[in-house]
């Protein structure tokens, strides 16, 4: 029974670390192929962008962006991801600047300066963002640990028991054999 028991566990435990390393993955080693992730927060960019999907930011060059594409920049510390709704040219690309609107936004964010430019979203993910966000605070970090901390022990106890129950079956064969 207990050998039923140990390869179910087995299984979701590895169940459970594949996910975990897919999340992984998708929240930070997108950053080591130079994408950065980030959550929606609101939902300026409904139905394009929903609220709590990630959106992965690759860099771009300035000149390779045009109107209707969406543009992910920094505003007085704030992370926005909106529509580009005009290009103001310049003597040279760094000197460009990008008038910005949310999709449900009835007014633009402005001139948004090249150097305030994080790139243009290339693909996003529904829902992770609430994920994301989850991990980010305490207490989500604290649930992570403590639930890896509870499978690495609830998987050493079942090793004792099903290696007694082994040992057990051993010698109960061992002494029947001999009678």
């Amino acid at each position: 029974m207990l050998k039923k028991i140990k390869k179910i566990y087995d299984a979701v435990s590895v169940l459970i670390v594949i996910v975990l390393v897919i999340l992984a993955l998708l929240l930070v080693g997108v950053r080591l192929f130079g994408i950065k992730p980030f959550t929606v927060l609101s939902g300026s960019m409904e139905p394009r962008y929903h609220v709590g999907s990630v959106v992965y930011v690759a860099d771009v060059r300035p000149e390779e962006l045009s109107v209707g594409d969406a543009l992910t920049f920094s505003n007085n510390g704030t992370v926005i991801t909106h529509e580009i709704v005009e290009i103001i040219e310049a003597d040279s690309p760094e000197n460009m600047y990008f008038v910005t609107k949310g999709l449900t936004n009835n007014i633009t964010d402005g001139r948004i300066p090249v150097r305030d430019i994080i790139g243009k979203p290339v693909f996003s993910i529904p829902y992770l963002g609430y994920v994301a966000e989850y991990f980010q605070k305490p207490s989500g970090l604290i649930g992570v640990v403590c639930a890896i901390v509870i499978l690495m022990a609830v998987s050493f106890i079942l090793d004792i028991f099903v290696k007694d129950e082994k040992d057990a079956d051993a010698s109960e064969k061992q002494s029947s054999s001999s009678d």
